[in-house]
């Protein structure tokens, strides 16, 4: 029973499904293929980005490793950029790696082609403002540094005032 309640626990706090260090941002079938497409980090923040896209037959959902994959983004500004396997931390996956100039609602076309055929699909996201920078974390940063601070002057003060103990 214990079990049971930690693992609802678990399911209850669980982040949403991340694949492959993405979110899924559309799985779609188009011509031959079973098209899925990745996106990191989380949440997608103006500066770099990757995108990752997953190829696959439409009938037996196996890899499609031999296909030439691009992607095109549409936003304040058009880029277009081929995906490849080396970029890619699992080879079975397409990747490639864009710096979004700004936050906004960006378009993106995946365009593939192989020996079985050529397909593309589309889709959108919304890109928020750059992250934070790391000055801005100081608070929570030093929180920890405080609390090792006062742990220490407890240690010195009480043996400071206990100087006549006797251990038995």
């Amino acid at each position: 029973m214990r079990a049971l309640r930690g693992v609802c626990a678990l399911a209850v706090l669980a982040t949403p499904l991340l694949a492959d260090g993405g979110e899924v941002l559309s799985r779609q079938e188009a011509g031959p293929f079973a098209i899925t497409v990745f996106a990191a980090p989380v949440p997608l923040r103006a500066g770099p980005i990757d995108l990752t896209v997953l190829v696959q037959t439409r009938d037996s959902l196996a890899p499609v490793l031999d296909a030439e994959v691009s992607i095109r983004l549409d936003g304040a500004s058009e880029m277009l950029m081929a995906a490849s396997r080396s970029q890619a931390q699992n080879k079975l996956l397409y990747a490639a790696a864009f710096q979004i100039p700004h936050p906004g609602e960006w378009k993106y076309t995946v365009s593939v082609q192989s020996i079985a055929g050529k397909a593309a699909i589309s889709g959108g996201f919304q890109a928020g403002p750059p992250a934070p920078p790391l000055a801005s974390y100081a608070f929570y940063l030093a929180i920890p540094l405080v609390l090792i601070a006062i742990f220490v002057l407890h240690q010195w003060l009480s043996r400071r005032s206990a100087p006549g103990r006797i251990a038995s």
